[in-house]
């Protein structure tokens, strides 16, 4: 059986850096493996994708023996809950939501209720329990 990760959830941004940052901290701290997952748009055009960004995310998850996958789909929501559903990792580690949030927290938290989430802002880290009565 897969050892269950720390899963963190990145995008095409140099600010990812400290996602992986922390949750490298996190996989140290129990023992585990570190994963990093981003979802891309398919359209080759556009102009959010930073891709040196990514590769210098991927080398940073490597240094720290983590591996990365990434998914290219327009729906990067449900790309990114359909993953996390799939690997159940012991905790997704995020961004903290700012006013442009997607709502990626609160549906993961609606279709996985079971699965602990880690929001990072800055150098503070903020951990969602599984819902009462869950798994």
């Amino acid at each position: 059986m897969e050892k269950r990760c720390i899963l963190v959830c990145v995008t095409a941004q140099q600010s990812s850096k400290t996602l992986v940052r922390a949750g490298s901290k996190l996989a140290e701290k129990y023992g585990t493996v570190l994963e990093t997952v981003s979802v891309l748009s398919p359209n080759t055009e556009d102009k959010r994708i930073d891709i040196k960004a990514i590769d210098e995310i991927h080398a940073m998850t490597e240094e720290y023996g983590g591996k990365m996958m990434i998914f290219f789909h327009d729906e990067p929501v449900y790309t990114l809950i359909a993953h996390i559903g799939k690997k159940k990792p012991l905790t997704v580690v995020t961004g903290y939501p700012g006013e442009m949030s997607n709502n990626f927290i609160d549906t993961l938290r609606l279709i996985l209720p079971e699965q602990e989430i880690t929001m990072v802002n800055g150098e503070q880290m903020y951990t969602i329990l599984p819902k009462r009565g869950s798994a």
